[in-house]
């Protein structure tokens, strides 16, 4: 039977016409695998969207623009369920804020870069994230204008002028959150994340 991968849907107004969607790039790099997809819209109520990650593997949070405070109960869930759970840019985010964390507007675009323009973060050597990727530097995308200052989880990677790219709890089986988006990147790191992600389910 094929493992199950549930991607939360984000929501955004189009147009004046209310939209739930998940990004082309992360669907083409997830069918890659031989998993099957489940797209999960938040409009649902909490004990149905419960009963449709019960039936999944693995959950990813993708990037999107605002905190839903319903997607803070869903990682609870996950979290005490201890279901395998990659959070990518808001998805991080809302990772790092469900556990105590403090998010603010970056107030410039240093970090909001169009057409997957790059910068360099340093990885905690002790971190899961390192162990997953086995580099200390790597370069990664960026376009995002918030960002987190705190929280409980673990900071596995920095910018270099210290912003805060990735937490994780490595107590759970997968439990990892990165500001970038892998899933726009063709690069090696990209497929040494989702691998290990996936391996976990």
């Amino acid at each position: 039977m094929k493992k199950r991968v549930g991607v939360v849907l984000r929501t955004e107004e189009i147009t004046g016409v209310l939209k739930h969607y998940v990004r082309n790039s992360m669907l083409e790099k997830l069918t890659k695998y031989d998993i099957e997809i489940i797209c999960i819209p938040i409009i649902n109520k909490l004990e149905n969207i419960y009963s449709i990650i019960n039936s999944c593997d693995g959950i990813i949070f993708p990037g999107g623009d605002d905190v839903v405070d319903k997607d803070l109960k869903i990682l609870e869930y996950l979290y005490i369920n201890n279901t395998p759970t990659l959070g990518i840019c808001l998805g991080m985010q809302e990772m790092a804020i469900f556990k105590n964390g403090k998010m603010i507007d970056l107030n410039d675009d240093s970090h909001y870069m169009k057409n997957n323009k790059t910068h360099e973060v340093v990885i905690d050597k002790s971190s899961k994230l390192f162990e997953i990727i086995g580099k200390e530097k790597i370069t990664i995308n960026s376009r995002h204008h918030s960002i987190i200052t705190k929280t409980d989880l673990n900071i596995s990677a920095y910018s270099n002028n210290f912003i805060i790219e990735a937490i994780e709890d490595s107590t759970k089986t997968f439990f990892i959150g990165v500001q970038w988006h892998p899933e726009d990147l063709e690069v090696e790191e990209t497929y040494l994340l989702l691998n290990y992600f996936i391996n976990c389910l």
